[in-house]
């Protein structure tokens, strides 16, 4: 096998049940990572051979997912499923099944609430966001209550100060993402724009400071998640590029990330820097 085939092929499917969410959802990224490599999308660098043979592999990844999602444990299904609604896109050229995801969420906030704490908030959170906004009336219980607890109490712990305390700043950075993408007139009125401008300024900062591989994997995964998910707000878009690229490669060699998002993240880095190219 050559260096290029080897660099651009899947390995075989996981058994689901051998595997926690966090590598469910690593190998969903690096279908994605191989996959905007194809020649469907703009700055194809695959040759065409290889990417072709992904879409069925892509189907094959999905449909095991729906078909062993139970062996995964409850704390970890909102993990298994990120990245999952774009690859059905891509690959069946349709959202994921709402009913679907809305039962391997409401199993997660059910865990949650009986007293599971394996696994984030802020990724319940916006699990259960996601389903509220999409008028899944099974939310509107307690899950809905659990959300507008959790936002106000997020919001009155930023308010002030327009940043979190005492708390790991990739948390601080979660929360901060997810209340810049929430109404908060309930909140602030017409000046939650305001509040929102000040968060997003203060946390931007963070992301741009500082050496990208002095951090750990959580805290380079909120970053850029951060970045992705508030771009406009930087002050200069070229100052953010570049702190997205630094921030893929040190993803690229995190140890303390599945291997396969390693490999993803490298692919991501490589496929900004080939699409910086044809647009520069």
């Amino acid at each position: 096998m050559t260096g290029t085939q080897d660099r651009y092929t899947l390995p075989d499917i996981p058994d689901i049940g051998r595997i926690n969410g966090r590598e469910v959802a690593a190998y969903t990224h690096l279908l994605l990572a191989l996959l905007q490599r194809s020649d469907r999308f703009c700055c194809g660098t695959t040759p065409a051979a290889y990417t072709r043979a992904l879409l069925p592999k892509a189907k094959a990844w999905i449909k095991k997912i729906e078909d062993s999602v139970a062996l995964v444990p409850a704390d970890g299904l909102v993990a298994a499923l990120e990245g999952f609604d774009m690859l059905h896109r891509i690959a069946f050229g349709c959202p994921a099944s709402g009913d679907f995801t809305g039962r391997c969420y409401m199993a997660a906030f059910e865990a949650r609430a009986a007293g599971g704490r394996n696994f984030a908030d802020t990724d319940l959170f916006r699990a259960v966001a996601e389903r509220l906004h999409q008028r899944d009336k099974a939310f509107f219980g307690r899950p809905m209550l659990w959300y507008v607890d959790t936002l106000e109490r997020w919001h009155k712990a930023c308010c002030r100060t327009v940043a979190f305390s005492g708390i790991p700043l990739h948390t601080a950075l979660r929360q901060a993402d997810l209340l810049l993408h929430e109404d908060l007139f309930a909140f602030e009125g017409s000046r939650q724009e305001v509040l929102k401008q000040n968060l997003a300024a203060h946390y931007a900062g963070c992301v741009l400071a500082g050496d990208a591989y002095d951090n750990d994997g959580d805290t380079l995964r909120a970053k850029l998640a951060f970045l992705r998910g508030n771009r406009r707000r930087f002050a200069s878009l070229s100052h953010a590029s570049e702190a997205e690229q630094r921030l893929l490669c040190a993803l690229a060699i995190s140890p303390d990330i599945p291997a396969h998002d390693r490999r993803a993240f490298g692919l991501d880095a490589e496929f900004n820097a080939a699409l910086a190219e044809t647009v520069s």
